[in-house]
């Protein structure tokens, strides 16, 4: 995802991952330093629209859903993405191309079935590792 936040680019879409950014993504490209007022953050808002998941330029990604476990996956989700949209780009070869009514699909299955099933999976491996996170 960095590498692609310092090109200044959105990831291509070349895997069934990727539909769950199907028509929502959005790229800032500019940077006016700091949000640390009410002001730029109504403008950074202005900019992001209702778009779930945002590549910031030169920075990194901001990821938002109906739930902490909805954004949660949708950040660790956009990291394999950029690695796999990156990895085509290198081999100069044009992806195969997926049809926008099965991406549509796969998207309303990721956000209504995964989100949930990778917030929990995380949780227990949180736990595993560090029982006190519970206390």
């Amino acid at each position: 995802m960095c590498v692609l936040a310092a090109l200044g680019r959105l990831p291509e879409l070349v895997h069934q991952t990727g539909s769950l950014f199907l028509d929502d993504l959005c790229l800032v490209d500019t940077y006016h330093g700091e949000v640390d007022s009410a002001s730029r953050a109504a403008d950074l808002a202005a900019h992001i629209g209702d778009a779930n998941l945002t590549i910031l330029a030169n920075h990194g990604v901001i990821a938002t859903g109906r739930s902490l476990a909805e954004a949660v996956y949708r950040a660790a989700s956009i990291e394999r993405v950029c690695k796999l949209a990156y990895d085509v780009m290198l081999t100069g070869k044009e992806p195969a191309q997926m049809k926008w009514a099965d991406m549509a699909g796969m998207q309303r299955s990721l956000v209504e079935r995964a989100a949930d099933v990778y917030w929990a999976g995380a949780a227990r491996m949180a736990i595993k590792a560090d029982p006190e996170v519970l206390r």
